[in-house]
């Protein structure tokens, strides 16, 4: 399948005009590409690619899938065990305030 996408120059690349106007190979490397032309603020329109793309079979776009989902749930496990750790971390901050009895 064949689609157009707009290129975009990021806003903390160091590329200048003139290094867009040499047309060197490994300028395509620095840039940002996206179908909307409206991308993000900072991004500077910089021209086109046609991209020819080869999908996956059925099965592997399912393993894709499925490795970006554990993926994701392990990202969330730690974030959750850092919440965790803090609201701990709270709790013995409470415990060991004086409460006010004499011992």
């Amino acid at each position: 399948m064949k689609t157009t996408l707009n290129a975009f120059l990021p806003p903390y690349s160091s590329l200048t005009p003139a290094d867009l106007a040499s047309g060197a190979d490994d300028i395509a490397k620095g840039l940002f590409y996206h179908h909307d032309a409206t991308f993000c603020d900072g991004y500077t329109l910089v021209g086109t690619a046609e991209v020819e793309v080869t999908l996956l079979a059925v099965s592997e776009v399912i393993d894709q899938k499925r490795k970006a989902i554990e993926a994701q749930l392990q990202r969330d496990i730690a974030d959750s065990e850092v919440r965790q750790n803090k609201l701990r971390e709270q709790i013995q901050q409470l415990l060991a305030l004086p409460n006010g009895v004499e011992a």
